[in-house]
């Protein structure tokens, strides 16, 4: 058996059951059941279908004192045991009135309890008919999924060493010298300059080496950027480690494209791990969109796997029959290229005295 690391791992697996069903529709009429039901012990059905397989049988347990409260047993008859359901309707005026179903049916199986009063009401002219609709499940098969394994230290903030990191972090957020961000000339963001120098991004250790005349005091940048709040959503996670709290998936997709705009690492890897957390049929497209265009071994891992397990589900979707035949052709290829066992195992559904 496999070591479970020590380290905090997101583990996810998929499975699917699938199975045939068969369904027999049986209907019953019971001519003059008002007479009946105060005479007779027993009334079996002819059996069905073709190979007769089922019969039913009616029990009644007489009360001579009050005939409607006469209790009356639905019983189900079959030399082959099966999983799956028996639905016992009335049918009066041509409405169905649905009064019963079982699980798992064995020979001699107690469907239904009522009495003589609760039928009645469901007679016509005297006679009460009765449909019985039986769905046997069978061929049933389990297929299972397991997508490696991913750390999540940097997703939840949760071990001591965790703790720790973001202690330093915090305390090195409030050392100056400060690089001041001015974003699109209106909203400022100060930042520890040491802290952005330790995240080892190109991008912003650039900026703090083009300033060493500067190196002791706070400086200002003015940047235009598409997006402030996104360029402040990274400065906050430099600080803090962490995506913010309410991150949607187009959020989060919009903040890694920009891990690699800027060359932040941390911020790709916490990123990459908060999508595979949150892949699902209606989302997988943007996030296997962005597998295609950047460097996510990991994450593109986990889209493939999800789609290959979910594969009816996702060509049925509308975005996916409205893509072009190129695109089509490089979900295939990409599929192709990572080997993805799914291990299918058949259930035995009956009982082991059957």
């Amino acid at each position: 058996m496999e070591n479970v690391p020590i380290t905090p791992s997101y583990y996810k697996s998929y499975c699917r059951t699938n199975y045939t069903k068969n369904i027999f529709d049986y209907t019953w009429h019971l001519e003059h059941f008002a007479i009946l039901y105060k005479t007779a012990t027993k009334i079996q059905s002819a059996a069905f279908p073709e190979t007769a397989r089922y019969t039913f049988e009616i029990r009644l347990f007489h009360t001579p004192l009050n005939w409607d409260d006469t209790v009356i047993k639905f019983y189900i008859f079959t030399e082959d045991p099966f999983q799956g359901s028996c639905d016992i309707s009335t049918i009066l005026l041509g409405k169905k009135k649905f009064i019963s179903t079982a699980g798992y049916v064995e020979n001699g199986s107690c469907m239904y309890e009522t009495t003589a009063s609760a039928l009645l009401k469901y007679t016509n002219g005297g006679t009460l008919t009765l449909n019985f609709t039986i769905t046997i499940l069978c061929d049933i098969l389990t297929k299972t999924l397991h997508v490696k394994s991913v750390p999540l230290d940097t997703v939840n903030n949760s071990t001591g060493m965790e703790k720790h990191e973001n202690l330093i972090r915090a305390r090195a957020s409030i050392c100056p010298p400060f690089v001041i961000f001015k974003l699109n000339e209106c909203r400022a963001y100060k930042i520890s300059k040491n802290l952005l120098r330790s995240i080892k991004s190109s991008y912003f250790s650039s900026i703090c080496e083009t300033c060493q005349e500067e190196e002791e005091n706070d400086i200002t940048i003015n940047l235009n950027v598409p997006s402030s709040d996104y360029f402040q959503m990274i400065l906050t996670f430099i600080e803090t480690g962490s995506l913010p709290i309410y991150s949607d998936v187009p959020t989060i997709l919009e903040l890694l494209s920009l891990s690699f705009t800027y060359d932040v690492k941390d911020l790709q890897v916490t990123c990459e791990k908060a999508l595979i957390l949150n892949i699902t049929v209606a989302n997988v497209l943007d996030i296997l969109d962005i597998t295609m265009k950047e460097p996510t071994s990991i994450l593109k891992e986990h889209v493939m796997a999800f789609i290959k397990f979910h594969l009816n589900e996702f060509t049925n979707t509308a975005t996916f029959k409205q893509l072009p035949s190129s695109s089509l052709k490089e979900i295939v290829e990409s599929i192709a290229e990572h080997k993805i066992d799914i291990k299918s195992v058949p259930i035995n559904t009956r009982s082991e005295s059957s």
